[in-house]
């Protein structure tokens, strides 16, 4: 299911491959949508809604974004993740 032309519902799905949590805030789309159109390049998401479960296996805090899908760890096609990391701080200092 398309959430946005960039992206569909099933890249936020937990990497547990169990649980089906798929769960993604209307902020954090807004935000990956507007790094896609600033650089131009496609966004791949590594990893965005987890599983409580998931989230310990990975290493993830107890009171991660993840687990309300507030976050996501996520490559822009050939851009420096420094790049990304400097646009997203200065766009979104908070």
């Amino acid at each position: 299911m398309k959430l946005s032309e960039y992206f569909d519902r099933s890249e936020f799905e937990c990497n547990c491959g169990e649980c089906n949590c798929d769960s993604v805030d209307v902020e954090l789309l807004a935000v990956l949508n507007d790094v896609r159109i600033h650089f131009g390049s496609p966004v791949t998401i590594n990893s965005a809604h987890r599983c409580f479960v998931h989230n310990m296996n990975v290493g993830g805090s107890e009171h991660s974004y993840h687990l309300s899908g507030r976050a996501a760890d996520i490559v822009v096609a050939g851009v420096l993740p420094e790049v990304v990391q400097n646009y997203l701080e200065q766009k979104y200092p908070n």
